[in-house]
């Protein structure tokens, strides 16, 4: 495994680098596996551009990818069944339907149900304890040296609360939430003939999630060259 940083400041042409670079490894080595890994909102746009650029206007063996598609890549390859996804919708439904049920033991959330804005706002908190792998001991952790009288303890109860009641439902039903695609991925890595001895490059990243750095972590051991800008 080589590992190499492609460092420069905004606009400095790090991404034109990266994919000429791509491209010319990939035409050199035709039989090696490719892997352009972009944020997932950006992967239309990077396949334009490689199929731009390239001079055969092909993908060819480069494939551009997000993490999650690269997840149902190698779920597929594996033969793994990550379960049933819960998409945003169904996260806000699933939210709702625990601030109802839990109203009487919420301390601060439970007269908050109805107001504009709120639902998607804790939405987007359970999405991010997810991401950063935050366990339930952690914030009791963090309750233990707070005040109980205070806002702060009393909001940080809820979010246990309803934290705790949304795995629970998960689990239940064998739901899975779009940010543990990768969690699941990381499990699957040294059994993948897709990743093994394959080159990747990361572009686009401001930065990893503990949960994808927990992914590149097992990737090193099987990648044979990881590019990162």
């Amino acid at each position: 495994m080589a590992i190499q940083f492609v460092l420069g400041p905004a606009g400095s042409g790090k991404t034109e680098y990266v994919i000429k670079k791509l491209i010319e490894e990939s035409m050199a080595h035709g039989d090696l596996n490719y892997l352009y890994v972009v944020p997932e909102q950006f992967s239309m746009e990077a396949q334009r551009d490689i199929v731009t650029m390239h001079p055969r206007h092909g993908t060819m063996n480069i494939d551009a990818i997000g993490f999650n598609r690269l997840a149902y890549r190698v779920f597929d390859e594996l033969s793994v069944n990550p379960g049933r996804v819960l998409e945003d919708f169904g996260k806000s439904m699933l939210i709702k339907k625990i601030l109802i049920e839990s109203q009487d033991e919420l301390l601060v959330y439970g007269s908050y149900i109805n107001k504009m804005g709120f639902i998607d706002e804790m939405k987007s908190m359970m999405s991010e304890l997810f991401q950063y792998a935050v366990e339930r001991d952690s914030i009791d952790a963090v309750m233990d040296k707070l005040d109980k009288d205070s806002l702060v303890y009393r909001k940080m109860h809820d979010i246990r609360l309803i934290y705790e009641r949304f795995e629970e439902y998960n689990r239940d039903d064998s739901y899975i939430v779009a940010e543990q695609l990768i969690e699941l991925l990381a499990e699957c890595v040294d059994r993948s003939d897709m990743l093994a001895h394959s080159h990747l490059y990361l572009d686009g990243f401001t930065g990893f999630t503990p949960v994808q750095i927990a992914f590149l972590r097992e990737l090193l051991k099987v990648a044979d060259q990881i590019n990162v800008t």
